[in-house]
């Protein structure tokens, strides 16, 4: 949902400031950078792929956006 995907950004955004860009994270997961960009401003929203590979990536377990939780 909307809200998984806006906090997985600002998880980007975070390690954006440790050297990792929005080409760097394109490149990781195969979409273009414009992609991403589209992401951060909710132009566009995640796959279920997608989103799973940011969890891993940022190592965070999708558990914690379950509403019934």
């Amino acid at each position: 949902s909307g809200e998984e995907q806006k906090w997985l950004v600002k998880e980007f955004e975070k390690n954006a400031k440790k050297g990792v860009d929005q080409n760097d994270l394109a490149k990781l997961l195969q979409v273009s950078r414009q992609t991403i960009s589209k992401w951060e401003t909710e132009n566009a929203y995640l796959d279920v792929e997608r989103l799973m590979q940011l969890s891993d990536l940022f190592e965070i377990s999708l558990d914690a956006f379950d509403p019934e939780t």
